[in-house]
């Protein structure tokens, strides 16, 4: 049992090193690569490689992330932006600057200066009430130019004349004949 079991095991490592040898020869630099290279650049300490193949490699690595990069952004649609106006603060009139956060980064804008903004950030402002939205694309003729329909955050604010007794029976206070 003891037998086969080295038997496998070994026949999996010789697997696993031509593998290996077969991707390292797949990386290797060739002869067009190392032509102009002297000698004493491909000479290098026993076990390792030369300096001029490890450059190489990079290089060849760095040119292949960079045109993989490239072909991404290029296929990459470009994001939809809207024109975000930031509205008077009634509460603080003196406070001319609008701020807002965009990808750890600080926007600043004067109060009614138009900000150019993503259309999930913009619609996420426009909707807690801190200014008006503008679609881009349809002002240009791209879609139907027409309103952005944002829903307005539910107001759970009390009544005016709330005397401080819970409103309905679905209270965690117990309601006994209008009597808290």
């Amino acid at each position: 049992m003891m037998q086969s079991f080295v038997e496998i095991m070994a026949e999996r490592e010789e697997k696993l090193m031509a593998r290996v040898e077969a991707r390292l020869a797949a990386i290797r630099p060739t002869e067009q690569q190392t032509a102009n290279i002297s000698a004493a650049e491909l000479a290098a300490p026993p076990g390792q490689y030369p300096l001029a193949y490890t450059n190489s490699l990079a290089q060849s690595a760095a040119d292949e992330t960079a045109r993989v990069r490239s072909q991404a952004v290029a296929a990459r649609p470009a994001p939809r932006m809207v024109a975000f106006i930031p509205r008077e603060d009634p509460y603080n009139p003196k406070q001319t600057t609008f701020k807002t956060w965009i990808n750890g980064r600080e926007i600043r804008a004067k109060r009614g200066q138009v900000m150019i903004l993503s259309l999930g950030h913009g619609i996420d402002l426009a909707k807690n009430g801190h200014g008006n939205c503008v679609d881009i694309a349809a002002m240009q003729g791209v879609g139907v130019a027409e309103p952005l329909n944002i829903p307005r955050a539910p107001d759970f604010s009390r009544p005016a004349d709330w005397n401080g007794l819970p409103l309905t029976a679905q209270s965690s206070i117990p309601v006994m004949n209008g009597v808290a």
